[in-house]
């Protein structure tokens, strides 16, 4: 009786205001990465940025070549890729809230590097060390609140993640737009040191935050876990020795897997297919353009003729942004991850060859001209709705417990390999006298935004309202990426889907019948 006693409450019917409290702190770490983009991409188009770090004629007139522009977006990417490949072992030994104090102390020394900045090159040493931090908190915060929060309300917690990009890219986009205009160093300056506002918040919350009990339980640290999860069960649960079940299930399920396993193993056996969807997905994401919005966007808008109202633009981008990431936070645990991941690569891929095919229209008229910026705020709200929102979450889940970080932290170098990638070549792609694509660079990403559509379908599997241990058992039995919606696990899986699943409204009869039966 009292395993369904939160039978009828819905996902949520596990979480408690304690944990969506820890959650949604953990997530201000993603304000930094959402600011610190949304914000470079301002200031290029700032007077006194562009006095300070560009190149001056003898007239006066200053200007971001496509080359130095290039090279101070794409190098900061190497300080995210060491970040990245680190965070792993770093997380493995000394565990999710020590990698976050870590990286907000690595948040400080970049804004303080950046805002004594006299030369372009200190300024991206500054990047640098900020994307460095930036790679621990992607890897550190989405492991941490998949491993935490119960599997019918993973998606709109861990997915929250985008909404937070969401949120520093919308601060950043208003303090652009009031010193878009300033021709003195205090612009940039202001803009630049309000990033040490988060990690110093971050810092002062951490010490309240436990620790993660899988990760306690990897450590043999049985008793602390149980008592972790007290704290942010319902008060039910402690009552009841529901948590006490839930951490022997965890350890029973875990038990072949305590040993943390090398880099190797993510490419052996079922880890490999994991590995596989985990870094196409973090690939599919940056190849879909979603870069020449969310770093190149007043210079975008400037480039295609629309450089009045870039940053007004800017603005009205990151509020609807802001708008579909909570949409998305809602619908991730009801329509899941899969049906979102396909539906955001089609329309993505529409609204990028509208782009495209707009750009070739020679005087466009006024209608025409706002029709084409409502599809680049569209090509972006959607990609924050549904692939953005989601790579994050995926790459969490489905790593099994001895390479969760390792695979979180393989998948997203990846990622930081392909965002590279598209940064470098973006400026030369957009501007004369190089490639010169302007709009017709939808074309490119449109198509790679229907490859990813396809992928989805085709490789990417349901992990709606599965325990991370269940998610073990469809990879194990080789579920193909279509049938893991239909998958019934059992034994020491299905006995920590149930503790974590019922009372959420998903399978609760079979799920108790499967526990019984264990």
């Amino acid at each position: 009786m009292p395993l369904v006693s939160w039978a009828d409450k819905g996902n949520f019917a596990k979480v408690t205001t304690k944990l969506v409290c820890i959650c949604l702190f953990l997530s201000l770490g993603s304000v930094i990465f959402g600011y610190d983009t949304g914000m470079f991409g301002g200031v290029q188009a700032i007077p006194g940025f562009v006095a300070r770090f560009g190149e001056c004629n003898a007239k006066g007139v200053c200007t971001l070549s496509a080359s130095r522009v290039s090279l101070m977006q794409s190098i900061a990417f190497v300080g995210k890729i060491i970040g990245t490949s680190s965070a792993g072992p770093i997380i493995e030994r000394f565990n999710h809230r020590n990698a976050m104090f870590f990286m907000c102390f690595c948040c400080f020394v970049g804004v303080v590097i950046e805002a004594t900045s006299k030369h372009y090159a200190q300024y991206t040493v500054g990047r640098i060390v900020l994307y460095f931090a930036v790679g621990i908190t992607e890897n550190a915060v989405p492991t941490y609140q998949s491993e935490i929060v119960p599997a019918g309300a993973r998606g709109a917690v861990v997915s929250s993640i985008q909404f937070f990009i969401a949120v520093g890219g919308f601060i950043s986009s208003g303090v652009n737009k009031r010193f878009s205009t300033d021709k003195t160093d205090e612009g940039w300056l202001v803009a630049t040191c309000l990033q040490a506002l988060f990690p110093m918040l971050i810092a002062i919350g951490l010490p309240f935050v436990p620790i993660s009990p899988r990760w306690l339980i990897s450590k043999g640290r049985s008793e602390e876990a149980v008592r972790v999860l007290i704290k942010v069960r319902p008060k039910e649960d402690g009552d009841n020795g529901s948590c006490e079940a839930e951490v022997a299930a965890i350890d029973e399920a875990l038990q072949h897997q305590v040993d943390k396993g090398p880099w190797l193993d993510l490419f052996r056996g079922t880890n490999a297919r994991r590995t596989m969807i985990a870094s196409v997905v973090f690939a599919f994401a940056q190849f879909t353009g979603q870069a020449f919005t969310s770093q190149y966007g007043p210079r975008f808008y400037t480039t295609v003729g629309l450089g009045s109202m870039a940053f007004t633009y800017s603005l009205i981008n990151s509020a609807i942004g802001l708008l579909t990431c909570g949409i998305a936070m809602i619908a991730m645990d009801r329509v899941g991850r899969r049906p979102i991941l396909i539906f955001g690569g089609i329309v993505q891929g529409i609204f990028l060859f509208l782009i495209a095919g707009l750009g070739l229209l020679k005087n466009p008229s006024t209608n025409v001209s706002h029709f084409f910026v409502a599809c680049v705020i569209l090509f972006s709200a959607l990609y924050a709705a549904t692939w953005g929102a989601t790579l994050y979450l995926l790459a969490a889940e489905i790593g099994t417990a001895r390479l969760r970080e390792k695979t979180m932290a393989f998948s997203s170098s990846v990622n930081v390999l392909a965002a590279f990638i598209v940064s470098f070549t973006l400026p030369y792609l957009l501007n004369s006298p190089y490639a010169n694509l302007q709009s017709n660079i939808g074309w490119i990403y449109g198509s790679f935004a229907f490859a990813a559509g396809a992928f989805a379908y085709f490789c990417v599997p349901e992990t709606k309202n599965r325990a991370l241990e269940e998610l073990d058992a469809c990879f194990e039995e080789r579920i193909s990426a279509r049938k893991f919606s239909s998958f019934v696990a059992t034994g020491a899986a299905a006995q920590v889907a149930v503790l974590e699943t019922v009372g959420a409204g998903v399978g609760k009869d079979e799920r108790i019948e499967q526990v019984e039966k264990a």
